[in-house]
């Protein structure tokens, strides 16, 4: 989210790399786009737009990319030069970012809307902090009630005066000499204004106060819990719509593709994706609903085990050896639906060859 965008890099790995499949990948910052590349016309009627080469119809078939990033310091390679640029074909390149308008290149930062109020804030808090440090000094005004000096303006080195405080001291003043404290300005105000501003930063990159800052002394359980649901909505959208498609499906790809090709590949397996789960706010609830939907049919088993992150078929596989271990041993599990009702009540086991088991 720092720059909105990155750009990973196909490259084939060395015969002598113990690989089962001959392919690497490199991850690269958006800086290594050489943006100089704007606005030139290429052969076919296409364009380079921002570093980025299209065809005629407004395809992507190559991004020029720097050979080192812009910003590297210390030692290049003999004759090398971080400032050239190389062509690299979009077959090998993978742009990942959130698309948010239609024709859009480049990936934008997602604090890009916050970066104003952002910079206003930092300005604020340095501002809070010098009156905070001014707030702290402690001070005093000693006025002379009699008004009598030396009128050369010279002083009595016998004459000392107050000029520090310490802890615990007693001064005995002169004749005519008050002491007035200063009241400093106090500071309040602070932490409602930054709370409200933070509110509106985390809002802007689609996520909650609570998880950008740790402070989840604003919120009480439902109110949290809906701001954690509205948040796991956008994660939601983030994976299928971005992660996966862009990242997740163009690296299969590729090492399918090189596995196609390898001695002993006879069909090449396609993938289907399980994410990390949310975690669960109320688990008792939340698991009765999903075994109310498996059980009414309006979500298939294997969904809800991938829902969970799990692989449906691996998951399978474990209950039935979990299941032949619990037989073996006689033991009868309230969770097992061969043995228990879903009141929790036992129920003898089918007969073996019963149509109704």
């Amino acid at each position: 989210s720092e720059s909105g965008e990155a750009l990973v890099i196909l490259r084939r790995a060395k015969s002598t790399d113990p690989l089962p499949v001959p392919i690497r990948i490199r991850v690269l910052e958006p800086d290594s786009i050489d943006t100089s590349r704007d606005g030139i016309v290429v052969d076919g009627g296409g364009s380079i737009i921002q570093g980025i080469e299209t065809d005629g119809k407004g395809r992507r078939v190559a991004y020029w990319l720097y050979r080192q990033h812009p910003g590297a310091t210390g030692l290049l390679s003999p004759g090398m030069n971080q400032f050239v640029s190389e062509r690299f074909p979009a077959d090998r390149v993978l742009h990942v970012f959130r698309s948010d308008r239609a024709g859009q290149m480049r990936g934008v930062p997602w604090l890009c809307s916050a970066i104003v109020k952002l910079q206003d804030f930092d300005d604020y808090d340095d501002a809070r902090l010098l009156q905070q440090k001014i707030a702290a000094c402690f001070g005093v005004l000693v006025t002379d009630m009699d008004g009598i000096n030396d009128p050369m303006g010279k002083q009595d080195p016998d004459d000392e005066k107050l000029e520090t405080l310490e802890p615990g001291m007693v001064e005995y003043l002169s004749p005519g000499k008050s002491v007035e404290v200063l009241q400093p300005p106090s500071v309040t105000g602070h932490s409602d204004f930054s709370t409200k501003t933070l509110q509106r930063i985390a809002a802007s990159i689609g996520i909650t106060y609570e998880d950008m800052t740790g402070d989840y002394s604003q919120v009480n359980f439902s109110s949290a819990r809906m701001a954690r649901l509205s948040h796991w909505q956008n994660v939601y959208k983030w994976r299928w719509k971005t992660l996966i498609p862009q990242l997740c499906d163009g690296v299969w790809a590729w090492v399918m593709e090189m596995a196609a090709g390898l001695e002993g590949w006879t069909e090449v397996p396609t993938a289907q994706w399980a994410a990390p789960p949310m975690p669960m706010l109320e688990p008792d609830k939340e698991g009765l609903a999903i075994t109310r939907l498996v059980r009414s049919g309006a979500l298939t088993f294997p969904e809800a085990v991938r829902q969970q992150g799990n692989d449906p078929e691996a998951h399978m596989d474990e209950i039935a050896e979990s299941n032949k271990q619990l037989d073996a041993r006689n033991i009868i599990l309230d969770s097992d639906p061969r043995r228990t009702s879903v009141a929790g009540l036992y129920q003898p086991p089918a007969a073996p060859g019963d149509p109704d088991a």
